[in-house]
């Protein structure tokens, strides 16, 4: 059976072969050996950079190959008894394209493929550390001699169309790569679905070795021979017990990693630019670490997301009024990427990583959003609404949100939905048949028959003449009252922030959550005093609103 995957991140030269023998019972993991054959190919041309970095970390690559290969195999085996796929022969081809690293396994013979600019930016973006470059690509190996040892699940649909086959595959060797000792590439993260694969489904599966058998990576790998018909919960219960299920345990490993974020008062700032590089002047002149709520309006470029990406607080920002123009500074974040110079992108990288945020309205003009801008934003959560003039999302654009619950694309045509990082679609990580996605009317069928677009669990329609319409009226009906010392607010619409202003437009009290329909916030007011009571609503609109103290 040929087996074909690609590892979940991200000279042309051929490196050469490596027999391995097939493996034999032995007595134990000690008298089990390989004996490999390693040549070169002849390159008529310099080495260019990633391939040069990968040599000076694998300056014996058949060393390496062997010592992975047998942690690998202890990993998912108990013994060389075990039925342990052959690998008899293996090729290694590293050249600057394609995924960041494959493997096509077939009849004994692996082919396993690298890319070298992959390579090169990792290095670079780590000061030339090869011990870091070393540690990750022994790391990636180690995931990818995976797919050549483990055992294929039945019965379960293939890999690629089916999410428990792949999952299982690409899961259970991002565990083995963990196991096996790279423990920097990634840390278990909330939410997602443990059918995602890679890391999410990884880590889940850790859990359960760490939580209730240390064999447990061992046992689950041989449910893929053992049983007919594969599923997790089969798998599970095979493996722990009958009283185990497979969406109760992943609920429990969710509660373990659950960490609020600390309630912080709401301190909002509005800011003009005038021209790009204004905002990024304007904020480093304010103190940025108190600021939760943003709004840029004007003219801004990807210089001035360099001090919108670091706000440790910022938890809601608000580009609706913003143009952002192409940027003629190279590579402005200093993370080894280099397309900042498209006019209406969200810039790539752009909050790569970050901690704080909650959610961002996007620029009414916007044409597309670069690859890896929302990548692994930690809390970025609930609804996520793409406007009507989108045409483009890149690849992993929105990596690992596991958060998002719903995605709102206000574009009838729908955008595009780039593979151009390394082969990675936008929403790589998230378990798309999870979520929500919300079109307009008329679109529906455009979006069922679009790549990525269909596999949305549920696709809805929506009005947005009609949604418009409602918003607007539903402003005025929101109940704002005065009870028993503190200004209560109900209202139609979700809203997340309320802030409560004297007649002199001084600010005596504040109160933010996640997104509500009532909120109540203590105020200190003498008897007939007026306060003038801001509504920020999740949709980035915001009420005012007159109360008298009683």
């Amino acid at each position: 059976m040929k087996r074909f995957y690609y590892l979940s991140l991200f000279w042309v030269a051929f490196l050469g072969w490596i027999s391995i023998a097939t493996v034999s019972a032995q007595s134990g993991w000690s008298d089990f050996k390989f004996h490999t054959l390693l040549t070169y190919g002849q390159l008529n041309t310099p080495l260019e950079p990633g391939t040069a970095a990968f040599r000076k970390v694998f300056p014996n690559l058949e060393n390496d190959i062997n010592e992975t290969s047998r942690k690998v195999i202890e990993v998912l085996y108990s013994s060389p008894s075990d039925p342990i796929p052959a690998a008899e022969t293996m090729y290694y081809t590293v050249y600057p394209g394609g995924p960041l690293s494959g493997n096509a396994s077939s009849n004994g013979v692996t082919n396993l493929t690298l890319n070298s600019e992959y390579v090169r930016k990792f290095y670079e973006e780590h000061n030339n550390d090869l011990n870091a470059l070393r540690e990750e690509l022994v790391g990636v190996l180690s995931h990818e001699l995976c797919h050549t040892f483990q055992a294929q699940p039945k019965g379960c649909g293939e890999y690629g169309s089916s999410p428990v086959f792949t999952s299982f595959i690409e899961g259970m060797a991002d565990a083995t790569r963990y196991l096996c000792g790279d423990h920097n590439w990634s840390k278990p993260a909330a939410g997602g679905h443990y059918l995602n694969g890679y890391s999410t489904t990884g880590f889940f599966l850790i859990y359960l070795q760490n939580t209730y058998d240390p064999l447990f990576i061992k046992k689950f790998n041989q449910t893929a021979n053992e049983l007919e018909t594969w599923s997790y919960n089969a798998a599970i219960k095979r493996v722990l017990g009958d009283q185990y299920d497979v969406d109760q345990l992943w609920k429990e490993y969710q509660k373990t990693m659950q960490t609020e974020q600390p309630e912080l008062p709401v301190v909002s700032e509005t800011i003009l630019s005038q021209a790009p590089g204004d905002c990024k002047a304007q904020l480093e002149k304010m103190n940025v670490a108190n600021i939760t709520d943003l709004v840029v309006k004007g003219d801004i470029d990807a210089t001035d997301f360099i001090p919108l990406r670091k706000m440790p607080n910022l938890r809601r920002l608000n580009l609706k009024e913003a143009k952002i123009h192409a940027c003629s500074v190279q590579n402005p974040f200093g993370i080894g990427y280099d397309n900042y110079n498209r006019e209406d992108y969200i810039p790539e990288c752009a909050f790569e990583n970050n901690k704080s945020l909650n959610s961002v309205i996007l620029p009414d003009n916007l044409k597309g959003i670069s690859m890896m801008a929302f990548k692994r934003v930690a809390y970025l959560e609930g609804e996520f609404v793409l406007p009507a003039t989108l045409q483009e999302i890149q690849s992993v654009a929105f990596e690992d949100d596991n958060l998002l619950q719903t995605i709102v694309s206000k574009a009838t045509t729908p955008p595009a939905l780039n593979t151009n990082f390394m082969a990675y679609e936008p929403f790589y990580g998230l378990y798309v048949p999870g979520m929500k996605l919300k079109v307009p009317k008329g679109s529906l069928d455009a979006y069922r028959s679009a790549s990525v677009w269909k596999d949305f669990g549920t696709i809805e329609e929506f009005d947005p003449e009609t949604t418009a319409s409602q918003q607007l009226k539903a402003l005025p009906a929101t109940e704002v009252s005065f009870q028993g010392g503190q200004i209560r607010v109900k209202a139609p619409l979700t809203f997340h922030a309320v802030r409560v202003y004297d007649l002199k437009g001084q600010l005596i009290a504040q109160q933010a959550s996640a997104a509500v329909n009532e909120l109540s916030v203590p105020v200190q007011g003498e008897s007939g005093s007026v306060c003038l009571v801001q509504v920020t609503y999740s949709q980035g609109n915001n009420g005012s609103y007159k109360v008298v103290c009683p």
